[in-house]
């Protein structure tokens, strides 16, 4: 297990992954939730799921890349798996957060930076890299 690298996927994954932004506000949405800046009350992705009922169309999104992410990292520990798998998984990871900030910026005054994306297409890189360098 490379350690750096293992802690490259995990932080890629606390890190903020979107800010949702609006004329009169922004919250930040993480791997496992978010956070309301004007009260710090934090809400869980299950939590959210549970208030909700269905998830909603638009967010399918997010819990798809969390299990990516979640993924990633099980890979990135595992000795045997090959670094290529951890790289495909933080790619695909990082298109699904793009694909979340796409869907929540087409709703009328929001815009959606996907922080995610660059975070999990970063450790991609880091991880691909690791594949050159020799021991």
């Amino acid at each position: 297990m490379n350690r750096r690298l293992v802690g490259v996927v995990v932080l890629a994954g606390l890190l903020p992954w979107v800010a949702v932004t609006w004329p009169s506000g922004w919250y930040p949405i993480f791997s496992v939730g978010f956070l309301r800046i004007e009260s710090l009350a934090f809400t869980s992705l299950p939590t959210y799921v549970d208030r909700v009922g269905a998830f909603p169309a638009h967010l399918q999104a997010w819990p798809i890349a969390v299990l990516l992410w979640a993924g990633a990292v099980v890979t990135a520990l595992v000795d045997r798996v090959d670094a290529a798998v951890t790289v495909g998984l933080l790619v695909l990871a990082g298109a699904s957060v793009l694909s979340l900030s796409v869907s929540l910026s087409g709703q009328r005054g929001i815009t959606a930076v996907p922080l995610g994306a660059l975070w999990l297409w970063t450790a991609a890189a880091v991880c691909y890299a690791d594949l050159f360098v020799a021991e």
